[in-house]
């Protein structure tokens, strides 16, 4: 799509290099001496910052155009709508990011030692909120796309939300353990039972 104005073309260059910066970390996570997560995630907090620059530019040349032409509008509406998608994809990534680095740190078997050496670094319901983030803005972006996206990857988001609520029980389960010790042990295992049940679900889907 064409840009006529000057400051529409400058903030979308913007967007552009800081979406290959981002591609070009996200490959390097990959592979085996790859970069930093925590780079990759302020990158992710600055992209936003750049859309949501590229928001105001927007509305702000949309009103300039209206002035001239009702049927600009819709050009701009096209351009928001994409800003909007990049920032809940954006949103996605980070968050399951963020959720798979305190996974790592998350040592499951101190919440089942009686005897607790060392304070955990990491709780487990710290890491259910990212993925209920990412869950909710992978809800919103699939209602975005849903009418433009094709049958397959409308099932691959499905399977993908499964997946994360068979995360989420799992750490809710190590949460009331950490929380509740003996009594805590009980309730996690019938969320465990439950996430077995979705285990199963998800892989009969897939």
């Amino acid at each position: 799509m064409p840009l006529k104005s000057e400051r529409l073309r400058m903030i979308f260059k913007r967007v552009e290099n800081f979406l290959n910066d981002i591609q070009e970390q996200e490959k390097a996570l990959q592979t085996k001496d790859g970069g930093s997560p925590q780079d990759l995630i302020k990158n992710y907090l600055n992209f936003v910052n750049v859309l949501d620059d590229a928001q105001v530019v927007i509305k702000k040349e949309k009103a300039e155009e209206s002035k001239k032409s009702e049927q600009s509008g819709q050009v701009f509406n096209v351009l928001v709508q994409y800003i909007t998608r990049l920032k809940l994809k954006t949103s996605v990534d980070r968050n399951l990011l963020q959720a798979k680095i305190l996974a790592q740190k998350l040592d499951a078997t101190q919440l089942f030692n009686p005897i607790k050496t060392v304070a955990l670094a990491v709780r487990p319901q710290n890491i259910v909120r990212f993925y209920e983030k990412a869950m909710k803005s992978q809800k919103q972006l699939l209602t975005a796309d849903r009418e433009s996206m094709d049958p397959a990857a409308v099932l691959q988001n499905e399977l993908q939300e499964k997946y994360q609520n068979v995360l989420i029980s799992y750490y809710i389960a190590l949460h009331y353990v950490q929380e509740h010790q003996s009594q805590g042990v009980k309730q996690a295992l019938v969320i465990l039972q439950s996430c077995q049940y979705k285990i199963e679900d998800t892989i009969e889907f897939a």
